[in-house]
């Protein structure tokens, strides 16, 4: 008989549900809610409406995240090593590695994303040279390219 078997005998279960295996085992996070008592439920109709509006969001978020990745991948098999560009949307300003092709002049790239995006592929102090680099060589008209080669160089001056 395990101690979980005999705390339950004397009354001192830990008040999940009966079958917990024992102390070295933790259950999972279902069998925790489900071992929950009905009364810490809330039945309030604007609430649940509001948690099925808040899974329908994530659940969105979910298959946009897997529709962003599978398109990543798919371009990621198109290009070959070393081709590269950055291009901005009208809403927002954001890095897409694509074929090469030059940003407007009006349509600068932001860097403090390219310099996330190089922290995140080559580590902090990859993205702390180049922000040194950065701050000292480019001007207001400059933008960042991010290569696929796990490299990071300066734009030409836009004109």
């Amino acid at each position: 008989m395990g101690d979980a078997d005999w705390l339950r005998e004397v009354g001192l279960d830990w008040g999940w549900e009966d079958n917990y295996p024992d102390f070295r085992e933790h259950p999972t996070k279902r069998q925790r809610w489900a071992a929950r008592p009905a009364s810490q439920v809330n039945e309030d109709p604007e609430c649940v409406a509001t948690a099925a509006e808040l899974v329908a969001i994530k659940q969105e978020i979910l298959r946009l995240q897997n529709q962003e990745k599978a398109l990543k991948e798919m371009l990621l098999e198109k290009l070959e090593r070393g081709q590269w560009v950055s291009i901005l949307s009208e809403e927002s300003e954001s890095i897409h590695i694509v074929e090469r092709c030059k940003p407007s002049p009006r349509k600068q790239l932001n860097t403090q994303k390219a310099l996330r995006f190089v922290r995140k592929r080559l580590g902090r102090d990859a993205a702390g040279l180049m922000a040194e680099e950065c701050a000292m060589n480019l001007s207001s008209r400059d933008a960042i390219y991010v290569r696929l080669g796990l490299e990071a160089e300066e734009c030409p001056k836009a004109e």
